[in-house]
């Protein structure tokens, strides 16, 4: 069972997860995102439900902190790896418009 702290933790980087998509994300993106029970797969990005991320076959069940690849490329949305040009992988400190997980404290 996870502690209030960790808990308070996972909350903080989904939220950021999600706002740095939010920012990234284009229609017609290729992503790759685990689902349950840790199962990978490839989805093309459609539009937003709220923090959800809806796939191009209607589904809504993904969220942006279970996104490992966009593009072919690895990013990681919680601000520790970010994309800036949406296929580079860049530092964090000089991307703009991500934000890393240290603003957010």
């Amino acid at each position: 069972m996870l502690t209030e702290e960790q808990k308070k933790e996972n909350r903080r980087r989904a939220h950021l997860a999600a706002a740095n998509a939010k920012e990234v994300l284009k229609p017609g993106d290729r992503l790759r995102v685990t689902k349950c029970p840790g199962t990978k797969r490839w989805i093309t990005f459609s539009h937003w439900d709220g923090h959800w991320i809806v796939s191009k076959s209607g589904i809504d069940d993904y969220h942006p902190i279970t996104v490992d690849m966009l593009n072919g490329q690895p990013v990681d949305f919680t601000g520790r790896m970010a994309t800036a040009d949406r296929c580079a992988m860049v530092d964090t400190a000089t991307a703009p418009g991500i934000a890393r997980e240290d603003d957010t404290a």
